[in-house]
Formats: C-alpha cells, sequence, structure tokens
C-alpha cells in the first residue's frame, strides 16, 4: 500500500510544492506503483531533476510528485493493486510506500 497527498494545483506555482519531510527513493528502490492510463500530458518530478512527461506503465516511486496539466488526467496503480486517479490540474506526490503480503 501507499500514501499519497494530492492538492488542487495553483496555476500561478509551478514545480513540487508537496515535498517537506519525504525520503527520495534510491537508484535502486522498488517502485511504489505504476502509471496507468493517461490523458493530455503528465508530468512526473523526481528529486532535483527536471520534469519529465511520463506514460503508461512507467514506475512511480517515493518522492515522485505527479502532475496533470489543464488537459491532462492520469491513473495510478500502487502496491496493492489500488487505483488513484489524478484529474485536470491535480498533483500527487507518492510520500510512503510498503510491501504487501
Amino acid at each position: 500500500m501507499s500514501i499519497m497527498n494530492t492538492e488542487s494545483l495553483d496555476p500561478d506555482r509551478t514545480g513540487p510544492a508537496l515535498t517537506g519531510g519525504v525520503q527520495l527513493a534510491s537508484d535502486n528502490a522498488s517502485p511504489a506503483g505504476f502509471i496507468g492510463p493517461t490523458l493530455g500530458r503528465v508530468l512526473v518530478y523526481r528529486g532535483d531533476a527536471m520534469p519529465r512527461a511520463i506514460r503508461s506503465g512507467d514506475a512511480v516511486y517515493v518522492g515522485d510528485v505527479l502532475e496533470s496539466e489543464i488537459a491532462g488526467a492520469v491513473n495510478v496503480t500502487v502496491v496493492g493493486m489500488t487505483t488513484l486517479s489524478v484529474s485536470t490540474s491535480g498533483r500527487i506526490q507518492v510520500v510512503q510506500s510498503r510491501e504487501t503480503d
């Protein structure tokens, strides 16, 4: 199961604002989930790297911030098979992940 933070986007704000207190995934970390169907443009902010577009099937890790643009939306299937949806101009951050039995 993964725990996520969500919030609506402020159109005047850019970048991942939801990073406080989250330990970022290491290079060999297991994914916390995977990107499902997407609509429009969805970006991932990972660590200090520049945002990049994500596609269906891409992995998401603890510390990632996903952001959908005005015409974008995405489903994220997290460990444990829970599906979360990020709608138009939405933002979600992966803050915790744990293995399931």
